[in-house]
């Protein structure tokens, strides 16, 4: 698979595509690894979103520039893009532990009654070529630090940004089997939806969410599908 600068239309670097079975074995991995990621206080797995949150300032030039060029944003906009996501992160690490903590609903004599919050497991993340980072931590940092693994597939058209989302979260402290990225097109797609997984988290277009949606409605579990948008232009 060939990233491609769309401004110049130079060839950046070439990638193997994940086969289908290349898929089902990083499942596999993912699948073993999640209940000991679960087992991890919440305290130590927000620390490690910390340290990608940190990891992203520290390379923010080096995120930004690879940005621009495979998906073509002003350089301006890459930054900005960056900036939003880790005001976005913070919120989760602010917040996560809280939202995550046993609920207690009744403490009366005969009957103690509690909610207590479990990961899903192994879920899909298919995020989007527009903003990678900004829609990607809406699924993963959340996913991540409720004690899930995810499988991530960046578009193709933000390969070498997922690549670079994956490698900060290794060096943040995420276990690799935990973090998976998942490089291919269409049919890498279609190879998550043919996998037995607890939850499927999507951003793109209308036509794929729908094709999303009646490919897991079978297996009752969470779908979440981000679909479309319409931003105003002006062209001066």
């Amino acid at each position: 698979m060939q990233i491609i600068n769309p401004a110049t239309e130079e060839v950046i670097e070439e990638i193997a595509e994940d086969s289908a079975e290349k898929i089902s074995d990083k499942y596999q991995l993912a699948k073993a690894a999640q209940p000991l990621w679960a087992a991890v206080p919440v305290e130590k797995r927000i620390a490690c979103i910390q340290h990608f949150y940190d990891l992203l300032d520290e390379e923010k030039d080096k995120l930004a520039r690879t940005l621009t060029a495979e998906v073509g944003k002003p350089l301006q906009q890459s930054y900005n893009e960056l900036k939003g996501a880790k005001a976005r992160i913070d919120f989760f690490i602010k917040h996560s532990a809280k939202w995550l903590a046993d609920e207690w609903i009744t403490e009366e004599d005969a009957t103690r009654e509690k909610i207590v919050y479990e990961p899903l497991g192994v879920i899909a993340n298919i995020s989007a070529w527009n903003y990678p980072y900004l829609v990607g931590v809406n699924v993963f940092v959340p996913a991540l630090i409720g004690g899930n693994a995810v499988l991530y597939k960046p578009s193709e058209y933000a390969t070498l940004t997922g690549l670079h989302i994956q490698r900060l979260l290794y060096k943040a402290g995420v276990p690799q089997d935990v973090f998976q990225i998942i490089i291919g097109k269409g049919a890498a797609g279609q190879a998550l939806l043919d996998l037995p997984l607890d939850g499927y988290f999507f951003t793109g277009s209308y036509r794929t969410g729908r094709y999303i949606a009646e490919h897991t409605a079978s297996k009752l579990v969470p779908v979440q599908l981000e679909l479309g948008g319409k931003d105003p232009l002006y062209v001066m």
